[in-house]
């Protein structure tokens, strides 16, 4: 069947294997990223990034660049269409 799951114990070569480990590796990286909204959604709805305080706002705006450095790697999202 054309689009079905991938068996994993039915791969034959190594070659089926090479192939299948790096897609459900592909696969558990964007579930992760997505598990990152909501509490990326909250530092940003609770979260006061340019803090008067020099060392909290240089703090989150590591962390923020950190973020986009991720995403970034994982795909550029600004690509996407909408």
């Amino acid at each position: 069947m054309v689009g079905g799951e991938v068996l994993g114990a039915l791969a034959e070569t190594p070659a089926d294997q090479q192939a299948a480990d790096p897609l459900a590796a592909a696969r558990d990286v964007f579930q992760r990223l997505a598990s990152l909204r909501e509490p990326v959604d909250s530092f940003f709805d609770k979260v006061l990034v340019m803090d008067e305080d020099a060392v909290l706002r240089e703090n989150r705006l590591a962390l923020l660049s950190q973020m986009r450095q991720l995403f970034l790697y994982i795909a550029d999202l600004s690509k996407l269409g909408g």
